[in-house]
């Protein structure tokens, strides 16, 4: 599909459509900033506890997996752009 074809209107949507591109940015750099920190704090949690902390080490890999979503994200979105 040339690029021509995905700027012409088709004449359903409205003349002053908005995309939320810029929402999902603030969205997925919020997700980042929280999933990193949060790795890193039950990081240091898990270090501490006495008998390792699995509850903490769980929030770990949730915080990671947070983070690794939202960059996937925000490269996706870098490259739309």
């Amino acid at each position: 599909m040339s690029s021509m074809n995905r700027r012409r209107r088709s004449g359903a949507e409205p003349m002053t459509a908005r995309s939320a591109l810029r929402t999902r940015t603030a969205f997925a750099t919020v997700g980042l900033i929280v999933g990193v920190a949060l790795a890193v704090a039950c990081a240091f949690w898990g270090e501490r506890s006495p008998g390792g902390g699995a509850a903490a080490w769980t929030l770990v890999a949730l915080g990671v997996v947070v983070a690794i979503i939202s960059a996937a994200d925000l490269w996706v979105l870098r490259r739309r752009r």
